[in-house]
């Protein structure tokens, strides 16, 4: 496995790879291609790439951290979205992109990281978890955690 920084996705790829990654947690994400579009657009104007996650030249996942991101707790390294193809999960891409990601934050002379995920994602809750993110609050149905870098 490959991990590198990217600063363009094929949207088909993306777009197969979104759909995957949430085909078991539909409830947390976008289901319309013109609204996932829209949604990589945005995380690329906001992080300006992603690291992308490839075995034998093939793009099996991704993660958009933002260096650059505000929260009440002032500048911080935001997660904005991590997605690994259905297929390949439970194969250490998932630890792999997030450990990458709190790297580049650390790069950045960042402190804080933080991310939303989805409150009955619970693969996903561990996995942050299992890295030291800590549940601060809960906003409808999305749970903000946050973890010293």
């Amino acid at each position: 496995m490959e991990i590198r920084w990217e600063s363009t996705l094929p949207i088909r790829r993306f777009l197969e790879i979104y759909k995957s990654a949430y085909s078991q947690v539909g409830a947390y994400c976008y289901t319309k291609n013109r609204d996932i579009k829209r949604y990589m657009k945005w995380l690329y104007k906001h992080c300006k790439g992603s690291f992308i996650a490839e075995i034998n030249g093939k793009i099996v996942g991704f993660v958009f951290p933002d260096a650059n991101w505000i929260d009440e707790s002032g500048r911080i390294g935001e997660i904005h979205e991590m997605c690994v193809e259905k297929n390949y999960k439970r194969r250490g891409i998932g630890k792999k992109l997030l450990l990458t990601s709190l790297e580049y934050f650390r790069g950045r002379k960042l402190k804080r990281a933080g991310l939303w995920v989805g409150e009955n994602n619970n693969i996903a809750i561990n996995l942050y978890k299992k890295f030291g993110f800590k549940e601060m609050y809960k906003y409808g149905k999305w749970i903000r955690m946050t973890r010293d870098i």
